[in-house]
């Protein structure tokens, strides 16, 4: 009132809690009556700030936003069965990542990033180690997964360009550059096709 800060007043009989979660986290209820959630925690230990969604099926199930020196913040999720517990943003608008630094992508071995396009998966990135690194794009804005051009890097940074056609042979490959095309090797160059093989020193 009157741009005072003010205490509110308190009924005689005080504020009652409706639960009695550990570090549950109270929200209001009623005028007289303040509910301990059961499925939202929040807790410090370790120098750690956790705030914790819950589970109702399962509470060993649970996303947890983690906070501390530096504001250092971890987000989490959990499944305490299985490697089921997804983590989507989906944005009713744009999503920006800004970085003071570098940024990492970070997956388990032999797992794949995708980009989707609607519902199609146009490219992706896969890596496994002691094995190669793959880049692919899929035809048309992903319209299909069988016709793809890739990059595919292996041991001593071996590299291979290349095309499939699932369905025949038609995955021309078309070098246009707006400029002069240079190949620069050190053990020459190797041109092969159906008919044959030749090299140039």
């Amino acid at each position: 009132s009157n741009n005072k800060i003010v205490k509110a007043a308190v009924s005689s009989g005080g504020i009652s809690f409706d639960g009695s979660t550990a570090d549950g986290v109270l929200t209001y209820k009623d005028a007289d009556e303040a509910t301990v959630e059961q499925y939202l925690t929040f807790a410090n230990a370790a120098n750690v700030s956790r705030l914790q969604l819950l589970s109702n099926q399962d509470t060993g199930d649970n996303f947890s936003i983690d906070t501390t020196t530096h504001g250092a913040t971890t987000i989490t999720t959990n499944d305490d069965d299985a490697t089921a517990a997804h983590f989507e943003i989906a944005a009713d608008g744009d999503i920006t990542l800004d970085s003071a630094n570098d940024i990492s992508l970070e997956i388990a071995d032999a797992k794949t990033i995708s980009f989707i396009n609607g519902t199609n998966t146009f490219g992706r990135l896969y890596a496994e180690d002691g094995n190669n690194s793959e880049f692919r794009l899929n035809e048309q804005g992903g319209s299909s997964v069988a016709d793809y051009f890739s990059i595919v890097v292996a041991e001593h940074g071996e590299t291979t360009l290349g095309t499939i056609d699932g369905a025949a042979e038609a995955a021309n490959m078309k070098l246009d550059a707006d400029g002069a095309i240079t190949l620069n090797s050190i053990g020459g160059q190797t041109f092969s096709d159906s008919l044959g093989t030749f090299r140039l020193i």
